[in-house]
């Protein structure tokens, strides 16, 4: 039945089950699964419920190596070198809290890294006395400079830098990074390669077995089509004992005690089971690539992604009169509000809590140099009617906010 589907509001009404009258335009942040897939799911969790022993003993094991034979073939990687975990800010925490720094190596970031990973460096730099620089990137802006700046850096650092953290897609703005010629230029001068691909499988194409960065880490739930949440986390072979689960569970070994040569001293191995979790989001990936098979593959996927986005993000320019940015399924385009940096922070969530609460539609509001910008995502179970309605709604908001008195310009929620 699939097959016949198009892409579109007919695939969103067969496929998946929003919430009535819910807009969806923040694929970006969540991602969503089909009915199939949320099924398959529920399927296992169940499973788990009525035989937990039987589970973790047994079950887990082999679904984990059918998931992982199905995510490293789609990162084009050996599959001994992809684990899962929670999600991309728990590979880089990982990553960051395993490896073994020394006071006074430097990590080289950009200024629109993910903020939960910027949190994460903080805490190195105040716990371990690492040296952080950070580089500061305004887009739109060329893939070539944003390398230049960061051999700049590496090399200004000389012997002192260990690492370079940097994005696949950065989050908002949504900006598509060079991050394969950014691997290369750290390899060159003996500098780790982090890569933060949250926005990374499914999304794009990735070749990891030509590209042989340090670390990565992608979530599969956003561009997946599985549930909240799963990511892959890709470990070069050379630092497999250096890695560890977080949190340190039953299969931690010392970096120096480990054996290639033991089963169970494996990278993999070692993040297959870490305490009792619900595992089902990635034991339902097999299902998800059955879904995404059905619709042609994420090439496919991804072909109508681009180009809905490509046609939003003209719209959303002309109907917002500003400028946009394009990055790849998902695109930004300026908010008309011109306002001082020091009420960005207070008018982005005012207006993006109006959204959701008045019009049932999330659209992620965020500062970018000087700006305050939109980001909205492309997805296969929408259309340019769905966007442009979602625009209709954010110029409703705008009209809000000016018509808000100063002192009522107020949020809610929790998160930031």
């Amino acid at each position: 039945m699939v097959q016949q589907l198009k892409f579109g509001k007919q695939l969103r009404d067969e496929c998946f089950s929003f919430k009535e009258g819910y807009l969806p335009l923040n694929h970006g942040s969540f991602g969503m699964s089909p009915d199939s897939v949320f099924e398959r799911q529920r399927q296992i969790q169940q499973d788990v419920h009525s035989n937990s022993d039987l589970f973790y003993r047994f079950t887990l094991f082999d679904g984990y190596k059918e998931s992982q034979k199905i995510v490293a073939q789609e990162l084009d990687a050996d599959v001994d070198n992809v684990a899962f975990i929670a999600n991309a800010t728990t590979g880089v925490n990982a990553v960051l809290r395993s490896y073994p720094f020394k006071e006074g190596d430097t990590i080289i970031y950009s200024s629109v890294i993910y903020g939960a990973c910027r949190k994460t460096l903080q805490f190195m730099q105040s716990r371990y006395k690492l040296n952080l620089v950070e580089i500061n990137l305004v887009f739109p802006t060329f893939s070539d400079d944003i390398v230049d700046a960061f051999v700049e850096k590496m090399e200004s650092a000389g012997g002192s830098c260990k690492m370079c953290l940097f994005d696949t897609l950065s989050s908002m703005p949504a900006w598509k990074f060079p991050w394969e010629k950014l691997v290369e230029e750290c390899r060159k001068r003996g500098v780790l390669s982090l890569v933060d691909g949250a926005h990374g499988y499914g999304i794009i194409p990735i070749s990891l077995r030509s590209t042989k960065p340090d670390f990565f880490v992608t979530n599969v739930h956003k561009w997946g089509y599985i549930s909240q949440s799963c990511a892959a986390f890709y470990v070069d072979k050379a630092h497999h004992h250096k890695i560890h689960t977080l949190p340190i569970s039953h299969s931690y070994q010392f970096d120096e005690d480990i054996d290639p040569a033991n089963k169970l001293h494996d990278f993999s191995y070692r993040f297959t089971f870490v305490g009792t979790l619900d595992y089902s989001p990635m034991l339902s990936i097999p299902a998800a690539k059955e879904f995404t098979d059905s619709l042609g593959g994420f090439e496919k996927i991804r072909e109508y992604n681009r180009e809905l986005a490509d046609k939003a993000c003209q719209l959303a320019a002309k109907k917002l009169g500003t400028e946009n940015m394009a990055g790849s399924a998902m695109f930004n385009v300026r908010v008309p509000l011109n306002l001082p940096q020091s009420e960005h922070f207070l008018t982005t969530r005012f207006l993006q809590e109006w959204l959701l609460l008045e019009r049932n539609c999330c659209i992620p509001l965020f500062s970018h140099g000087g700006n305050i910008w939109a980001r909205i995502s492309a997805q296969i179970y929408l259309d340019i009617d769905d966007i442009e309605k979602g625009l209709d709604y954010l110029l409703e908001a705008i009209q809000h906010y000016h018509q808000t008195p100063k002192d009522k310009i107020t949020y809610k929620s929790l998160l930031l």
